[in-house]
Formats: structure tokens, sequence, C-alpha cells
């Protein structure tokens, strides 16, 4: 199944780099289309699973996903210094993002423009 993933995600980035006649995809479209399909097809199979950690195994393939997109995005392995608010907020967002990968319907190109929109800082005060 992870073989079917990949041959989805490039024959769909062959698709995009050939009619728009780029050299390349930026990272944000790759990483959404291989977020998208690691949902749709769930190469993840789990039989058996520890039942006091149950969510993890239930959401293996979307927390996968999710994996992918934070560790082609940031560099995760860096600590930066948050504030517990920031945290908050950050942790709730991810965990509606999972949320979207399990009961949703994925469509890379929302999730192109949702990844876009985590790189931002709003020039708007909050309210």
């Amino acid at each position: 199944m992870v073989k079917q993933v990949s041959l989805n995600l490039f024959v769909d980035i062959k698709r995009i780099k050939d009619f728009h006649k780029l050299e390349e995809v930026n990272w944000k479209k790759f990483a959404a289309y291989q977020a998208a399909w690691i949902v749709r097809i769930k190469p993840i199979q789990i039989n058996g699973f520890n039942s006091r950690k149950k969510i993890y195994f239930v959401l293996a393939n979307e927390l996968f996903a999710l994996q992918t997109v934070l560790a082609r995005m940031y560099n995760v392995s860096i600590e930066k210094n948050l504030n517990p608010v920031q945290l908050k907020e950050w942790a709730d967002f991810l965990e509606k993002l999972v949320y979207h990968f399990h009961h949703r319907v994925t469509n890379p190109q929302a999730l192109e423009l949702t990844f876009e929109a985590m790189g931002l800082i709003s020039p708007y005060p909050d309210k």
C-alpha cells in the first residue's frame, strides 16, 4: 500500500509539473498531495493493538500524514520557545487537522492552502 501512495503521489506531481510546465512543484503542494494520498489509501494496517492507547492505532495513518507534513514544513528536531498559550493553540490546531484527515474528505488543493496559512503571522491584533 505504501507503493500505491508513492505511485499516486508521483503521478499527480508529474501531471501538475507537465500541465504548468514546472521543473519542480513547491514543497507545500507536494506535502498536500502526499498527506491526501496517505489519508485516502491508509497504507498502515494494524491488526492488534494495546487498548489503552487505542486512539494512536485508530489514527495511525492520519498521524503519519501529519508527521510527514510537519517534517517537510519545519525542523521538528529543534525546540522553539513558545509560550504555553501558543503551544496550546498549536496543539489544538494540529488536533483539528488530524480530525479533518480522519473524518472529512481530504482535498490536496485545500490542504495546500492550509499549509500556506500555517506559515503566516497575522498582521492584525488578536481580538
